[in-house]
C-alpha cells in the first residue's frame, strides 16, 4: 500500500517594496513591469518595478524565451541574497500585458 500526500501551498503574492531580509529563501509571487533587461547566454537579468519599488530578477534559460521593455507580469520565484540586496530567482512568469517600451 502506497500513500501519496500532496500539499497545495499557496505562493505569497508580495508588493516589491515589502520584500526585506525575512523573505530570503522563501518562494513569493510579484507583480510588475519589466523596466530593464539584460540577457547573456544561459541567464536573462531583468529589473521588474511595482508602484511600491524595483527588485532584480534572475532567469536561468535553457531555451529563447520572449520577454520585451514594458510587458507586465506575474513573476513566481526564490528570494535570494546577492551582495546585500534581494533579488529574484524567477522560476515561473505569466506574462499579462504586452506593452513594449
Amino acid at each position: 500500500l502506497l500513500i501519496v500526500m500532496v500539499e497545495n501551498i499557496e505562493i505569497e503574492k508580495m508588493k516589491i517594496g515589502d520584500i526585506s531580509e525575512k523573505e530570503i529563501g522563501r518562494n513569493v509571487k510579484i507583480a510588475g513591469k519589466i523596466s530593464r533587461m539584460t540577457q547573456t547566454p544561459g541567464l536573462i537579468i531583468l529589473e521588474i518595478e511595482d508602484a511600491s519599488g524595483k527588485i532584480s530578477g534572475v532567469l536561468f534559460k535553457e531555451e529563447t524565451i520572449n520577454l520585451s521593455l514594458g510587458q507586465e507580469g506575474e513573476f513566481g520565484g526564490k528570494i535570494r541574497d546577492y551582495k546585500g540586496k534581494q533579488e529574484i530567482e524567477i522560476e515561473e512568469i505569466k506574462i499579462t500585458k504586452h506593452d513594449r517600451w
